[in-house]
């Protein structure tokens, strides 16, 4: 499999202006990254409050935070966990000391959220669709978390604008990585995709299986101003923990994303 080494503010482009996220820079400046995975009251506080002033509904803040406090109650108090917004190592976090798939499925019987669920769970009263599609097997993870827990429920329209949204698009056999990306917002446009005018953007790391020939979103946040800088809000996997992260500038957060999706 090829990761295209582009990040896209897809929102944006189907917006109509290519306010893309994807930039030449390898060494950014100003001030660290910070970040906090939310496992309190103060953080989770200001969170809400960036998203709320980007146009996110109570109802949807309030889904997003049950799955938030959830995910928290499951895995307990885990020495990476930061609550108060923490300086972002260069060279990241290593979460991979703790088996978070071990602690969720020795109380649970269903996958945990993926970063796709999270981030349409807060953005879903501002996407819209014109078809609904059916959940594709590429999406089992996801399928199996919407249908069997309870705080990722969605109703039949919204799934199928989640499917329409995230279910992977043919493209031609290529490795021209704008071809993939402007195959897929193509695509997108074709189902019907739309999007409310607000501050708060869908960030979608655009993958490509060259063995299938498919594009397929890998990896999605939320993206929301912060002053004059931004605040980044994903699920960085199923059962992995949530993160919040202020950066100063769009490049430091394409480079973030390429350090851990962008190819190799």
């Amino acid at each position: 499999m090829k990761k295209l080494a582009s990040v896209l503010c897809l929102a944006a482009v189907l917006g109509g202006a290519l306010t893309g996220c994807g930039s030449e820079a390898q060494n950014p400046t100003g001030s660290p990254a910070v970040y906090s995975n939310l496992i309190g009251a103060k953080s989770q506080e200001e969170a809400s409050s960036l998203l709320s002033s980007a146009g996110i509904s109570d109802n949807a803040l309030e889904a997003y935070l049950a799955l938030v406090d959830d995910y928290t109650a499951v895995m307990g108090d885990q020495p990476q966990f930061q609550d108060d917004f923490t300086r972002l190592p260069e060279e990241g976090i290593n979460y991979d000391t703790v088996d978070y798939y071990e602690i969720w499925m020795s109380q649970r019987q269903y996958a945990d959220v993926s970063c796709r669920v999270t981030a349409f769970t807060i953005l879903r009263d501002g996407i819209s669709s014109s078809t609904a599609l059916a959940g594709d097997s590429f999406l089992m993870g996801d399928i199996d978390a919407l249908e069997q827990y309870d705080l990722s429920h969605m109703s039949d329209e919204e799934l199928g604008i989640y499917f329409s949204l995230f279910n992977p698009v043919p493209v031609p056999s290529t490795t021209d990585e704008r071809v993939v990306s402007d195959t897929l917002l193509a695509e997108w446009q074709a189902r019907g995709i739309t999007f409310a005018e607000r501050d708060a953007k869908l960030i979608s790391v655009v993958l490509h299986s060259e063995l299938d020939n498919t594009a397929y979103v890998g990896h999605a946040g939320v993206l929301v101003p912060d002053g004059a800088g931004w605040l980044f809000v994903e699920k960085l996997a199923p059962t992995y923990p949530n993160q919040a992260t202020r950066f100063e500038t769009r490049e430091q957060i394409s480079d973030y994303l390429m350090a851990q999706y962008g190819e190799h």
